[in-house]
């Protein structure tokens, strides 16, 4: 399956241009109307890196008629069924992949969008909820405050590797944090969410301790029971932007991220995509084991271990170059950094995705660039579908 898949993605580099991927947004696909470029915006080039940083082996295993090929983890509660029969008389076999179909990018100043490079048009940044440097501390926790911006993207559909199991085939912007009040005022979303009070003391926050320990440290799958934890991120409660500052920027916009999916199944805006071949199902709690995340930008977890190879030009190889990047070497114009450029070798268990929750020293705490604040995230899903006979 996986030589199937090189060969696949092979005739797809074949059969596109290279001046396609060279442009940091496609034909096709332009910023809002009324968007404004900017420099303190920088540009995450998502279309430059789909080929490089995006973890392809990721989404294995593919289920197919019930069994399960290649490396990978089935999550809990998926399809164990082999034939499907969605539109009576006409049969079909199950099929169930983890497919990247999201980005959430959390990001510092309102309005901001390294997606697309660009300022979106959403207003002043005074009539926006924002970072205050009154509220960055409560007692003696630190906080950290994001916006977050949730956008369709998924890559399999659009390169035509995969079909057939996501509704959604095209890139789109679907949800920014701005337009939504609750997402900067902590009491606001009390009351849109009350059930925060029942985890807002210390029984509830001693029992996440239990998949701080299975999800976040061992990297086991979280646990469905405790709905209102995040292993060893937090909590998913209160559904804001506002967390406690863990000193590692990777998990806390990976919080973010968690709680704007949360908050969007507890709206009813996103759905339950595994357990039926026939279809998605409402669930208004998060269905953590459905998703797996990938830190995209500024660098992505996706990179293997081991040197990053020479992209030619000075300050290419292991020696050290000149230009911004972390670390020593790497081309500043090649795939990697925050602008592009390449990085040299990653730690043992730097690639691939992770589970919500799942502690960012497993994953991502080498993946901090001092002087960034805004990050990218690409969310896997499970989806369970019926392909017809």
């Amino acid at each position: 399956m996986k030589l199937l898949l090189s060969l696949a993605v092979a005739i797809l580099l074949s059969s596109v241009s290279n001046q396609s991927f060279a442009q940091a947004t496609p034909p096709g696909v332009a910023p809002p109307p009324g968007s404004t470029p900017s420099t303190s915006c920088r540009s995450a080039r998502v279309f430059e890196r789909i080929m490089s940083d995006i973890c392809w082996d990721c989404i294995f295993p593919i289920k197919v008629a019930g069994q399960a090929f290649g490396p990978g983890e089935l999550p809990d509660g998926a399809v164990t069924s082999a034939f499907c029969m969605c539109n009576p008389p006409f049969p079909g076999i199950t099929m169930g992949a983890w497919f990247p179909v999201r980005i959430v990018e959390a990001v510092k100043m309102p309005g901001c969008s390294p997606t697309f490079g660009v300022n979106l048009p959403l207003g002043a940044d005074t009539e926006l909820g924002g970072y205050s440097g009154d509220s960055d501390k409560v007692g003696f926790q630190d906080r950290d405050f994001r916006h977050t911006h949730y956008f369709s993207f998924p890559v399999g559909e659009m390169l035509g590797l995969v079909a057939g199991c996501n509704p959604l085939s095209s890139f789109d912007l679907l949800y920014v944090t701005e337009l939504i009040p609750t997402w900067s005022d902590d009491m606001l979303s009390f009351f849109v969410n009350p059930e925060t009070a029942l985890f807002a003391n210390p029984a509830a926050l001693m029992a996440c301790t239990a998949e701080a320990v299975t999800t976040g440290v061992a990297g086991q799958q979280p646990l469905e029971a405790l709905f209102w934890c995040a292993g060893s991120w937090g909590t998913l409660y209160p559904m804001t932007g506002s967390v406690t500052h863990q000193g590692s920027p990777p998990a806390d916009t990976s919080l973010m991220a968690a709680r704007l999916i949360a908050q969007l199944h507890r709206w009813g805006l996103a759905r339950k995509t595994m357990g039926n071949s026939c279809g998605s199902d409402l669930a208004f709690m998060l269905p953590k084991n459905q998703y797996r995340m990938q830190q995209y930008w500024p660098l992505a977890t996706a990179l293997m271990p081991g040197p990053a190879p020479s992209m030619g030009g000075p300050g290419a190889g292991p020696g050290p170059g000149p230009g911004p990047g972390p670390g020593p070497g790497g081309n500043p114009t090649g795939p990697g950094t925050p602008d592009g450029a390449g990085q040299p070798g990653q730690p043992e268990g730097a690639s691939g995705n992770h589970w919500i929750g799942e502690s960012d020293f497993r994953w991502g705490v080498h993946k901090n660039v001092p002087g960034t604040e805004d990050y990218l995230h690409l969310i896997f899903r499970w989806n369970d579908c019926c392909l017809e006979l």
